[in-house]
């Protein structure tokens, strides 16, 4: 590919991107009418406290589920040394 061209896809892609983003931050407002989950209604309340809150929510959740992945990879570490012993 010639340098043109990948500037021509870059600029296609942000261009699909930017056109794509109303579409999909319109679900938002659908999701929050019934909260599928406590969770989903956990982060819908979070939004209609503003951005911010909604960021600290996202961000507290994030980590959460980074600590209940390394419980879980440690988890199966252990059932696949006993089960090897």
């Amino acid at each position: 590919m010639s340098r043109f061209d990948v500037k021509k896809m870059q600029l296609l892609s942000a261009g699909v991107a930017l056109a794509a983003a109303p579409l999909l931050s319109a679900q938002a407002e659908y999701r929050c009418d019934a909260p599928p989950s406590s969770a989903d209604a956990r982060a819908c309340a979070a939004a209609t406290q503003g951005p911010v809150e909604l960021r600290r929510f996202v961000e507290r959740t994030r980590d959460l589920r980074a600590v209940l992945r390394g419980l879980q990879a440690a988890r199966k570490r252990r059932d696949r040394r006993t089960t090897t012993l």
